[in-house]
């Protein structure tokens, strides 16, 4: 973040900008592990968790991006006690294999910190199946 002040000199306004020394702004590395609870069938609801950890301070903030493909936007939910979770039920058109991905975006605390995030992913074979309401049972 850059900070920049103006200096008025005779009506004209000159902008000086300087930045801020590096060392003002830590920087946190965090860690992204996904769950899925469930079964991976189409019409099938499962749970997809994430769980979101970093090396000093824990992390109680920010969301968490959940995607299918790298493409479909499966939701953004915000982080609670490290945690994030959405549902996702496969149509029939996605039966087959797929990557779902979960990664921290960070939450913006007026740049006091810095915070990088690796994302999870993990590959699910969506199988057909038939929702009994109770249990799903692929075939």
């Amino acid at each position: 973040m850059f900070r920049a002040a103006f200096v008025p000199a005779a009506a004209v306004a000159v902008l000086i900008v300087g930045a801020p020394s590096a060392a003002a702004v830590p920087v946190y590395q965090t860690a992204t592990s996904l769950a899925i609870s469930g079964t991976v069938g189409v019409g099938c609801t499962v749970t997809l968790t994430a769980t979101v950890t970093s090396t000093p301070p824990p992390i109680d903030a920010g969301q968490v991006r959940f995607y299918l493909d790298d493409s479909v936007d499966l939701g953004q939910p915000t982080l609670k006690s490290g945690k994030a979770s959405v549902t996702w039920t496969p149509i029939a058109a996605q039966a087959g294999s797929h990557e779902l991905v979960a990664f921290y975006t960070g939450f913006n605390n007026n740049d006091q910190e810095a915070w990088t995030s690796s994302g999870a992913r993990v590959v699910v074979n969506v199988a057909n199946a038939i929702n009994l309401g109770s249990a799903c049972v692929p075939f």
